[in-house]
């Protein structure tokens, strides 16, 4: 009579079981509540972080001036924040870049591209003679650094042709400088087309014409899509084929290869002023009188 009993408390202790199983599973899910709590912490503390680094690194003016702060010797960082500042549309900025500039180049007094970034930005101030004189040291301590070369080259044609006091023959000497810097500038960056364009137009107003149309077709060549070279080598077509010297035949062919340079110019650009003007210019003296 008693198995029954018996048998009845199994029950009673197996109901034991489940109460210290629930109690277990009850800790075990609050630790993972804890983990993953903590966890989620962590990932937040890092989301918070990484959206302040993307902050920093979407903004490269951040992060070189952070960059500076750590390391004010840093003249590679120093140089790269004055580039950003140089292209600002504030005065202050300009100001500040020349400071950065000044400062990397006591931290590396041998840093062409230095002198060369200070000698564009003392040429946007106008300060053409300050300008000169960045580039000339550019380029004694760094015989190689190819854009000073350029840079100057173009400063003494920008000034030859914006200077209506200029006497002709110092004109013949400006442009003679010029086309020498120019010409090592092209020899020290062979595929630069700005720069052959330019060594083109300091040999076409020294009368060297045929030396710059090869140079104005090798810069076309790797711009094509560029309608001021397009319109520059029109302008030498024009010249030529109005030289009273050459034989009619030649001068006609010259005549319709400034015109066909001034129409792909249109082509390219077609709100450049110069080169409607000319081709109309063109049109009007190559046609016949009534």
């Amino acid at each position: 009579g008693t198995q029954p009993g018996s048998e009845g408390t199994q029950p009673g202790s197996e109901g034991t079981q489940p109460g210290s199983e629930g109690t277990q599973q009850s800790r075990l899910r609050r630790r993972r509540l804890y983990a993953l709590a903590l966890l989620a912490a962590v990932a937040a503390l890092r989301v918070r972080e990484t959206r302040q680094l993307c902050q920093v690194w979407a903004s490269p003016e951040k992060l070189y001036t952070h960059l500076v702060a750590a390391d004010p010797t840093d003249a590679p960082m120093l140089q790269a924040l004055a580039s950003l500042l140089i292209d600002s549309t504030d005065p202050a900025n300009h100001e500040r870049a020349e400071s950065l500039l000044r400062q990397s180049l006591v931290a590396e007094p041998n840093s062409g591209a230095g002198y060369n970034q200070l000698g564009l930005l003392l040429k946007r101030a106008k300060r053409n003679a300050d300008a000169e004189a960045a580039y000339a040291q550019a380029i004694e301590v760094a015989p190689r650094e190819g854009p000073a070369y350029v840079n100057w080259g173009n400063l003494l044609l920008d000034h030859n042709n914006n200077n209506p006091l200029t006497k002709p023959l110092d004109s013949q000497d400006v442009l003679t400088r010029a086309a020498e810097l120019l010409t090592t500038g092209v020899e020290l960056l062979p595929n630069n087309a700005p720069a052959l364009n330019s060594l083109a137009v300091a040999l076409k107003g020294l009368g060297r014409l045929d030396e710059a149309r090869a140079h104005y077709e090798e810069a076309i060549s790797l711009r094509p899509d560029s309608a001021s070279f397009q319109h520059n080598l029109a302008l030498l077509f024009m010249q030529q084929g109005f030289d009273t010297r050459k034989p009619l035949p030649e001068a006609q062919s010259l005549r319709a290869l400034a015109k066909q340079h001034f129409e792909a110019a249109l082509a390219l650009q077609p709100a450049h002023v110069g080169a409607r003007q000319n081709l109309a210019s063109l049109i009007a003296r190559t046609r016949p009188p009534r």
